[in-house]
């Protein structure tokens, strides 16, 4: 298998686990359901909102840079 396929069938896999967590922050919020310390609206709110910073994060840490 190659590098790039084997990249793409990682990320495919953690695409699908990341939104099945988000729509499950998602549901905690509306539901007001507690969870891991997040016992208010305003945690809960921070968690989910924080999740793209996240992403965005993880993606420029791993993107390939050129070598100098």
């Amino acid at each position: 298998m190659s590098r790039a396929l084997g990249q793409a069938a990682l990320g495919g896999v953690l695409l699908t686990a990341g939104a099945g967590h988000l729509t499950t922050q998602r549901q905690e919020f509306l539901e007001r359901k507690d969870g891991f310390g997040l016992d208010t609206d305003n945690k809960r709110a921070l968690r989910l909102l924080g999740r793209p910073v996240l992403v965005a994060w993880a993606l420029a840490a791993t993107r390939d840079r050129p070598s100098a």
